[in-house]
C-alpha cells in the first residue's frame, strides 16, 4: 500500500486537477500514449545499477544495500518512487465531453515505476525474490523488504545483547 504525503511537489495530480486533451478517435489516443518517453536518468540508472549497487540484498546486509539503493535512486530523482511520495495517478480520466480516456500521466508513472521495480529485482538475492515478485509497485517492494528485514535485524540485535550479557555474566561467575 502506498503512503500518502502532503507534499504536492511529488504527488501526481488527481483526476479532478487534470485537464485531459480532447481525444476524439482511437488513433488520437494511440498517438497521445505514444508520446511517453523514457527519461534519460532512468536509462542511466537501468544501465548502471548492477555496477553501482555492488551487493545483492540478503538478510544479512539490508542496511548496506538500502543505503546504496537509496543514494542511487535519490541521485537520479527517483526516491519518491521508493518511498511512495510520487503517487500513482489514476489510469483513466474523463474528458470534457464525458468519454473515458487513458491517462498519459499514469502511462509515464507506470513506465518509470516498473523499470525501477525491475532494477530493484536485479539487486535482490534469489532467496528473497519470492517475497516481492508478486508486488505491483516499486514502493510496495521497498516497504515489504524494509518490514521483512527490519524485524530480522531487531532479532539479531536482541540475540547479540543476550550473548553479550551471557558472556559478561559468565566472566563474573569465574572470578
Amino acid at each position: 500500500m502506498e503512503s500518502v504525503n502532503s507534499s504536492a511537489a511529488h504527488s501526481a495530480p488527481d483526476a479532478a486537477q487534470i485537464q485531459p486533451p480532447d481525444v476524439t478517435s482511437p488513433l488520437d489516443a494511440a498517438q497521445l500514449l505514444g508520446t511517453v518517453n523514457i527519461p534519460p536518468q532512468l536509462k542511466f540508472l537501468m544501465s548502471t545499477i548492477n555496477n553501482v549497487i555492488t551487493i545483492q540484498l540478503t538478510p544479512d546486509n539490508h542496511l548496506t544495500w538500502k543505503s546504496q539503493v537509496l543514494k542511487v535512486f535519490r541521485a537520479n530523482g527517483f526516491e519518491g518512487y521508493l518511498d511512495g511520495t510520487i503517487l500513482r495517478p489514476p489510469p483513466q480520466l474523463t474528458s470534457a465531453n464525458g468519454s473515458v480516456i487513458s491517462n498519459p500521466l499514469y502511462s509515464t508513472w507506470l513506465l518509470i515505476d516498473q523499470n525501477l521495480a525491475a532494477a530493484l529485482f536485479s539487486t535482490i538475492s534469489a532467496s528473497l525474490l519470492p517475497y516481492v515478485l508478486h508486488l505491483d509497485s516499486c514502493s510496495e517492494i521497498w516497504q515489504t523488504i524494509g518490514k521483512r528485514l527490519q524485524s530480522s535485524n531487531r532479532s539479531k540485535i536482541l540475540q547479540l545483547k543476550n550473548d553479550l550479557n551471557f558472556i559478561s555474566m559468565g566472566s563474573k561467575n569465574m572470578q
